[in-house]
Formats: C-alpha cells, structure tokens, sequence
C-alpha cells in the first residue's frame, strides 16, 4: 500500500493473482453527507441505503449503483454489496447494544482480507486521511475466495498536508465520535476498530517500528516519488506561480513521516484518555453587543464543557449548545505537561482573536478582528512539570477556527496531544 503506483493496471495487478480472472471492481463515489444528497448518490460510508423522498424515480439498488460504481463484470448487479452493507450494518447495531463483537469479528474475517482490511486502516489513519469516511476508495472482490479488498484512491490533503503539516491526529479517524473526523464516520473503519481495537494498535505500532512507516523507509518511499517528478514541466505550469513551492511541499511531507512516528509515544488510543480527564476546560460564552472589547465581564456563559484537543473548524456554524454561530468568545484552560526540558513554540491557528498565557507569561495577544492567520510565541518549559495554560478566542461573524500546537527542538510540531492536556 505504501508502493507508488497510478490508478490503472499498476494498481489492480497488485489485487490479481497472476492468471486469476477479474473480480468485481466498485468505486465509493459518495458524497458528503446526508444533508447533501444528489439524485441517486448517497454516502459512500458503508451506510445501508434508503429510498431518497426528493428523488422518487430512483430505486435502492439504482441507488446503491450510483454509490459504488461498478468498473468491470458491468453486466452483474450490486446485489453482493447491498448484502454485505447491510449484514455489517446490521450486526454492528446488535454488537453496540450488547457489547459482544464476536459476530462482527467473524463477519469480517470471513467476508475480507483481514490482513489488508487492517493495513488500509492502519496506514490511511496514520496518514491523517482526509474523506475516505464518505468516498475514495475501491472496493475489490476476488474471484479465488470471494473476499473484498479495499483500496485507496485520492490521497491528496493527506499526510498532514490538510492540517498544515501538523501532526497529532488520532490513529481511530472513521470511528463514531472521533474528533478528528472530516464530514462523518465509516461504518466498516468503526466496526473494525470497535472488534479489533488491541490488534490494530499492535499492528500500527509494528509498522511504526520495523514496517513501511519506519521513518526511514517513509522517506526513502517519498524521495522515490519524487524522483519521478518532472520539475521541469511542474515549472512551465500555472501552478508553479501560483499554488505550491515544490521543494517545500517535499520537505514537509519527507519529514511528516517522522514526526507522525513521534505521536505513538503519546499514547494513540484515545480510549486511555478519557475526554472528561484529559483536554482542557472550555466556557463558551456570548458577546456582549456593545462590549467591542470583548470582555469576559461582559459576555454571558452559554455553554461549559471538556475540549480534548483545541483542534475547531466551527465554520459558519455554532460550536453547540446556545452558543451563537456569530458573536461568541471561548475560554479555555487547564495544564499543559511537556515532554521535554527546553525551549518550547506554541501556535495558534485562528479567526477571529486570540490570546494565550502558559505558566501566567503573554506569549500571543492578537485580539482584534482578522482573517485566518497563524501566531506564535516561546516559553521555557520542563519535562513532566505541568504548565498553566490559558487560551482566550472570539469569533466576531462569518467563519470561525482556533487551533492550538506546539513544537520544540525535539519535538515535531503538532496539535497538543490530548494526553498531554488537563482541565481545571
């Protein structure tokens, strides 16, 4: 999974025994949530489908068909995927309102390459995928034993390159509930990782050490790539002026391997950490409409709850509760424990106005109106000694994000993990 290759014959020749005749090919071609269905498409997330009331004219199994696009056998139906959809679905509800998963590990092991069911997860959630909760991918049926294959397709944002290159996402992203999920979760990724949760860790952990995500043999597998590159043609094109320098991009994704190697010493099973115990304290607050200030004095306490990763793209919308989506401010705090003695950075990524205090020092004080932006400041901090933090944030009107990380000599920059996080 960690070979380059194109989306053609090289790809599906990794798939097919030589000489073995050609399963079924679908692709997910979702799209991105229930509150934007199209016609005939639904969400490529391994959810059972419905017939759509504003589209009448389209049958469950045609629409199961525009979902999963059928590449070869063009003649067969998508009964088997309906079927498979549906049995998981099924079993998973029964496993939740039990608790035993014995029946999903079975229906997984039976009905997929488990092998490569759980490197897919393993290696794309490593990766900080970007929407293969709702479509890109293939799915690939073998005609020597019936198993399906997934395989991923359109891996572009990933690798940290969504998030600025940071770090620190969770390895558990297409799981109800994650906070790093992007436009939804995927039925088959929580399923999995709900029955096989120690094996996964194990097998990420494994990668991470000895296999392909060993830092070295992630930048050996980039510079690959990048040596088939033509930087003479990326040059005479309209993206060199006006998108991407191609010597940085390389340099960030040679050494995002390295850094998202880091993130597994600071525990990657979120399930040891429990929201209530680890993040820090949010007080979601309305701002007062004649306060241009913005004081705390001012404003009216709308909300109070545990954030375990300052990580928010609230957009255009409310963070929740009565919180406005216009017009609010946020306060967060708690303790921050660091991992080494040094100097540290700490980062904000916001719109609109922030400002951070840790140990009771003003490292960034930016609280005026502005578009997205990123600020920094630096503090001396030492090993396993908590440190305050205070992080202050309002949104004035339109889109609204604010993000916290950190980075150090040693360490990579990241969003600060949520084991490293108290509230108070």
């Amino acid at each position: 999974m960690m070979d380059i290759e194109h989306i053609d014959g090289d790809m599906i020749r990794r798939y097919v025994a030589p000489g073995e005749r050609m399963g079924d090919l679908l692709k997910s071609d979702g799209n991105a949530g229930p509150n934007d269905i199209e016609g005939p498409w639904g969400t490529g997330d391994a959810r059972p489908l419905a017939a759509n009331p504003s589209c009448p004219m389209w049958s469950v199994d045609s629409r199961y068909a525009f979902t999963y696009q059928r590449l070869t056998n063009k003649w067969e139906n998508n009964a088997a995927i309906r079927s498979l959809i549906e049995q998981l679905a099924m079993l998973r509800t029964q496993a939740i309102s039990s608790g035993d998963y014995s029946q999903v590990r079975t229906f997984l092991q039976t009905n997929f390459d488990f092998q490569k069911l759980m490197d897919y997860i393993a290696i794309r959630n490593w990766a900080e995928t970007w929407d293969d909760v709702f479509h890109n991918y293939f799915l690939y049926r073998r005609v020597s034993d019936g198993k399906w294959v997934i395989i991923p397709q359109d891996k572009d944002l990933e690798f940290g390159e969504f998030h600025g290159w940071a770090t620190g996402k969770s390895f558990f992203i297409g799981e109800e509930g994650n906070i790093d999920n992007r436009l939804g979760w995927h039925i088959w990724k929580d399923a999995f990782i709900k029955a096989f949760r120690p094996e996964l860790l194990a097998r990420i952990q494994q990668l991470s050490t000895t296999g392909v995500l060993n830092p070295a043999s992630f930048r050996s597998k980039v510079d690959e790539a990048a040596a088939t590159f033509s930087l003479a043609d990326y040059m005479a094109s309209p993206a060199a002026a006006s998108v991407c320098n191609f010597a940085t991009e390389l340099n960030n994704l040679r050494n995002f391997g390295p850094c998202r190697s880091k993130d597994i010493s600071d525990g990657i099973d979120p399930t040891t950490c429990p929201a209530a115990s680890c993040g820090l304290k949010g007080d979601y607050y309305q701002s007062s409409t004649t306060d241009m200030t913005r004081s705390f004095a001012t404003a009216t306490l709308r909300m109070t709850r545990t954030d375990s990763l300052i990580n928010f793209n609230f957009g255009a919308g409310s963070p929740g509760g009565t919180v406005p989506a216009d017009g609010f401010q946020v306060r967060w705090t708690g303790t921050i424990i660091p991992k080494h003695s040094e100097l540290y950075t700490f980062y904000t990524q916001n719109d609109d106005g922030v400002r951070l205090w840790v140990n009771g020092t003003l490292l960034i004080d930016r609280w005026a109106v502005q578009a997205g932006a990123e600020f920094s400041g630096t503090i001396n901090l030492t090993a396993g000694q908590p440190a305050t933090v205070v992080m202050e944030y309002f949104d004035a009107t339109g889109n609204a994000a604010a993000r916290l990380l950190w980075s150090s000599a040693t360490q990579c920059k990241e969003l600060v993990p949520r084991s490293r996080m108290r509230p108070m």
